[in-house]
């Protein structure tokens, strides 16, 4: 009886990632591919930013609905901090990365 309750408690179930600095949250199904990116912005001053790009090029579609999602940070060090530790936490719930150098 006692697990037919928590069944009962638990309407939904579906993961979501949450990208807490940016506050972006897109469905786990969703994530298609990650990349690093680098442009160049004029204003307000010319200087560089450097991005992750999340299912850049991708086609909305009923199971994407998330394409093209840009996050930018000011140096190149803390972009690549956040690429490794979303890497890192991908891999810690699951997700299967196959390094190829």
């Amino acid at each position: 009886m006692e697990e037919q309750e928590k069944q009962e408690e638990q309407l939904l179930f579906k993961t979501m990632i949450h990208f807490t600095d940016e506050g972006i949250v897109i469905s786990a199904a969703d994530l298609q591919s990650i990349e690093k990116d680098m442009r160049f912005v004029e204003f307000p001053n010319p200087h560089f930013e450097y991005g992750i790009i999340i299912n850049r090029g991708i086609e909305q579609r009923q199971y994407v609905k998330r394409p093209d999602v840009e996050l930018w940070y000011v140096k190149e060090k803390v972009r690549d901090q956040h690429f490794d530790n979303m890497l890192d936490t991908l891999k810690q719930e699951g997700i299967k990365v196959i390094n190829i150098q």
